[in-house]
């Protein structure tokens, strides 16, 4: 027996990966701006003393004004990477990379669905609209921070089959990285670490997000 290839069901596989690819295309093309953080010289210059001493800053030595206060770097793990591909890949280099993770969330938030292209492009113009108070500035800490949001969700959906995550997710673990645009977080883990401490700087709220 001859076995005719179904070119049907090639020329439908070939149109839904052209159109998609489009759609992710389209989203690093939205995503990609000229690297315009205002407060990158902070974070590379924390970075540059990560690298160099292996040491998380619990007190602030580079401000003139405000030398030796206490605080809470929110972002101790992004700065030392802002660090790295800064000083090997330039402005440009954050400015692909940040566009690269971009789309990266895109695809992980929608892979286990397997929607059509069409769909895809539809949750394309809704993610770029959402995304784009902080994606217009680059590699950001809150950019990146949306990398393991969509990996844990990625996670409770193709792992533990768990389809709802709206209401699986803990509360506060999605309100953290929802309100970054306020600072609510940052807020938060000052509040918090003051509160615990009496007035002492609680260290533990160094690890609960590094970005």
């Amino acid at each position: 027996l001859i076995f005719a290839p179904n070119f049907d069901v090639a020329e439908k596989i070939n149109k839904e990966f052209v159109f998609s690819s489009l759609v992710y295309l389209a989203v690093f093309l939205f995503a990609l701006y000229p690297y315009r953080a205002y407060d990158w010289g902070w974070h590379l210059r924390y970075g540059e003393y990560f690298i160099k001493t292996g040491h998380i800053l619990r007190q602030d030595p580079f401000s003139w004004t405000m030398n030796g206060y206490r605080w809470i770097n929110h972002s101790w793990l992004y700065d030392p990477l802002q660090y790295i591909l800064f000083t090997n890949f330039s402005f440009l280099g954050l400015s692909l990379i940040g566009a690269f993770v971009v789309v990266l969330v895109f695809y992980i938030g929608t892979g286990p669905y397997r929607l059509s292209y069409w769909k895809k492009g539809i949750l394309a113009i809704f993610f770029t609209v959402l995304t784009s108070g902080v994606v217009w500035q680059g590699l950001r800490s809150q950019v990146l921070a949306f990398l393991p949001l969509a990996v844990l969700m990625w996670l409770l959906i193709k792992v533990y089959g768990i389809q709802n995550t709206e209401y699986k997710i803990p509360v506060r673990l999605r309100q953290a990285r929802l309100d970054f645009a306020q600072g609510k977080p940052i807020r938060h883990l000052y509040a918090e670490s003051y509160r615990s401490a009496q007035g002492k700087l609680n260290t533990k709220y160094y690890f609960a997000f590094p970005f």
